[in-house]
C-alpha cells in the first residue's frame, strides 16, 4: 500500500506524484540523504512495488548518484 498519511505531499493529483512523494518518504523513513545510503536493494524493492500497481520508468539524483529505472513489462523506455 502507499499508505494514507504520507511525509511528501503532490502538488498536483497525478499517480507519479503520488510515487514520487511516497519514494522520498520510503527514503526519508530510513534516515538518510542519499540514495546510496538506502541501498540498491531497497530501492529495488520500492520501485518493484511501484511497477506491480502500474508502469514506473524514473531517473531520479541526489546530486551525486542517479538511479535510473525501466518498467519491468518494457513499457516505453529510457532515452538518453
Amino acid at each position: 500500500s502507499l499508505g494514507t498519511n504520507p511525509v511528501f505531499e503532490p502538488v498536483g493529483k497525478t499517480d507519479s506524484e503520488r510515487a514520487f512523494c511516497w519514494l522520498l518518504t520510503q527514503i526519508r523513513g530510513h534516515g538518510v540523504r542519499r540514495l546510496a545510503g538506502v541501498g540498491w536493494p531497497e530501492l529495488h524493492q520500492w520501485i518493484g512495488q511501484l511497477d506491480d500497481i502500474g508502469t514506473i520508468n524514473l531517473l531520479m539524483t541526489d546530486g551525486q548518484d542517479l538511479l535510473a529505472y525501466r518498467d519491468a513489462t518494457g513499457f516505453n523506455s529510457l532515452w538518453i
